[in-house]
């Protein structure tokens, strides 16, 4: 400041005042992404809070991916465990593979496992596909023994014990559903979810008001609340940074202004002593 006062050609306080303008727009734009983030979690965390999987529930325009919940229980990522290779279950998950079955008729050949999975690695391909033919292997031997071991009556009362149990679940939710409509039974509000990250006895308290609320999506969506928290504490950082980057662009605008003032008073006091010269 004190170069520029004393060289009113010094460019650097201009340049200083170009560079807050541009530091300003960068902390707006980020300040619109968090925005945006937060903005699409709130109602995100709510829709898992409540979340009951029911088959005949209403369809919504849009539905949470929770399948990467559903990966400790899918044959598929177990299957990629126990050879090391979930690394690349979502390779999998893309392509609906779901089942081994799905991978033994999708999956024939190296080229496969390189053009349809999208693996790079030659090594990987190989093991890859001699699992895969492991389990072809199994699968024949296995659909073998069902065709020289008949149990269809002991296989049909399974299956129709197996329906019951579904169906009885099926019934507990969908009285939970409608003493939800009919307000016998509450939402889950986004107060109470943010509140529960401070309790010690969270699962208990969520579960309380929604017992399908599973420990996986609770610790996903309390995953995303803390993440929320984050992203607002973050905007109001960001509002304190623009608020002071334009205090200190409106003092160095005062110091450009009282420079140029000094300068044409300088210039004015030279052209009256110049008069004044030419007068004498």
């Amino acid at each position: 400041v004190e170069n520029f006062i004393d060289n009113p050609n010094d460019e650097s306080l201009s340049n200083a005042i170009e560079k807050l303008d541009q530091i300003i727009d960068l902390l707006k734009q980020l300040k619109i992404n968090d925005s945006e983030y937060v903005n699409k979690s709130l109602p995100k965390i709510l829709e898992l809070a409540n979340f009951v999987n029911f088959n005949y529930q209403e369809d919504k325009d849009e539905k949470f991916d929770d399948s990467f919940l559903k990966a400790e229980n899918n044959e598929v990522f177990i299957w990629l465990q126990s050879i090391k290779c979930s690394q690349y279950f979502n390779n999998f998950s893309k392509l609906n593979l779901n089942s081994l079955k799905d991978v033994t008729s999708f999956i024939s050949s190296e080229d496969d496992i390189s053009s349809k999975l999208n693996i790079v690695k030659k090594g990987h391909i190989k093991k890859l596909n001699r699992y895969i033919n492991i389990l072809k292997q199994q699968k024949e031997e296995e659909k073998e023994e069902e065709e020289d071991v008949k149990e269809e009556e002991e296989n049909d009362f399974e299956k129709k014990k197996a329906e019951l149990i579904k169906r009885n679940k099926e019934k507990e939710k969908l009285k939970f559903i409608l003493k939800r409509k009919s307000k016998q039974e509450t939402h889950i509000w986004l107060e109470y979810v943010f509140g529960a990250i401070l309790s010690s006895n969270a699962y208990y308290d969520l579960q309380k008001l929604n017992p399908y609320f599973s420990n996986q999506n609770i610790d996903f969506t309390f995953d995303i609340v803390v993440a929320t928290i984050l992203y607002a504490n973050r905007i109001g950082q960001i509002n304190r940074c623009i608020k002071i980057a334009r205090e200190v662009s409106d003092l160095l605008q005062v110091v450009v202004s009282t420079a140029d003032d000094n300068k044409n008073d300088n210039n004015n006091e030279n052209d009256n002593d110049k008069n004044l010269n030419n007068s004498e």
